[in-house]
């Protein structure tokens, strides 16, 4: 029974989680962004976490992702998206 457990709880978690990140979007979207998106959301948590921190470049942000520019740019735009969307359905 334990062998079955150490199978199946991993593997039913992963396809929840797996279920969730497909299927929550409105719009799909590739997989390749939604992880850059996340890269660059934590890069931006970490960049402005202290007290009197300005929002960082471009520049800054893809450095700490771990990307260039453009596929910073592409991650910030899917956060800002994300984010719009976030709003409109709280204002409902």
């Amino acid at each position: 029974m334990a062998g079955l457990m150490s199978y199946a709880i991993p593997t039913i978690t992963g396809e929840v989680k797996r279920h969730f990140r497909d299927r929550m979007w409105a719009v799909r979207v590739p997989r390749g962004v939604q992880e850059l998106r996340n890269r660059v959301r934590l890069a931006r948590r970490d960049l402005i976490q202290w007290p009197g921190s300005v929002e960082p470049s471009l520049a800054e942000l893809a450095a700490c992702a771990g990307c260039t520019e453009e596929e910073g740019g592409r991650g910030l735009e899917a956060l800002n998206s994300s984010s719009a969307l976030e709003d409109l359905l709280a204002s409902e």
